[in-house]
């Protein structure tokens, strides 16, 4: 690793331009601790965010590229599918990281997810347990200096399908018997 000299010069911090590239400027954390039953959402094209599973940040150097890093709990019966969404400024959300479409080995994909949660209610299913996904990437918006969010958004696969967040599929009324948190970490990479 290469060693930067410091010439701070009486400054009591080092300006974000000084900084070698591949530095991160810059660290936002949300963590999340709603959790319960998400339910009403039965149309699989229809995403929609989940409680303050959302994040901004605001680039102090415009060319910066941004390290989304994502840990989500929850479970699912009989699958869940999962947006990861981007906005900029007051512009529109817009799908981030995702495959793309087309045919492959005499298969067509239709639909590009960021992730998808299939759970089953058997007595080995895993819908009874909290299921964790952590992801991260370098997302490279385009540059300027206004705020850019990110949020997770969930659609079930069918009417009757039942997603759990920050929590597991358990059937008691009253308690939920694991609670887990999730969180949103968002890092400016000088580049």
């Amino acid at each position: 690793m290469a060693l930067t000299k410091l010439n701070f010069t009486g400054q009591p911090t080092l300006p974000s331009a000084s900084m070698p590239t591949g530095s991160v400027i810059q660290t936002v954390y949300v963590p999340v601790t709603d959790f319960g039953a998400m339910n009403g959402i039965d149309d699989p094209t229809n995403f929609t965010a989940l409680p303050n599973f959302e994040a901004s940040i605001t680039r102090t150097i415009n060319s910066s590229k941004i390290m989304v890093i994502t840990d989500f709990a929850g479970s699912s019966l009989n699958g869940t599918r999962f947006q990861l969404q981007r906005k900029i400024g007051s512009g529109s959300y817009t799908e981030v990281y995702v495959g793309t479409t087309g045919t492959q080995n005499e298969r067509t994909s239709t639909d590009q997810v960021f992730s998808t949660i299939y759970g089953s209610s058997s007595v080995n299913g895993n819908y009874y347990a909290v299921n964790r996904m952590h992801s991260s990437f370098v997302d490279n918006p385009t540059s300027g200096s206004d705020a850019i969010t990110y949020r997770l958004t969930y659609a079930n696969h069918a009417a009757g399908h039942d997603f759990r967040f920050n929590t597991d599929g358990s059937n008691d009324t009253t308690n939920y018997s694991r609670v887990a948190m999730s969180s949103f970490t968002l890092q400016e990479i000088k580049q």
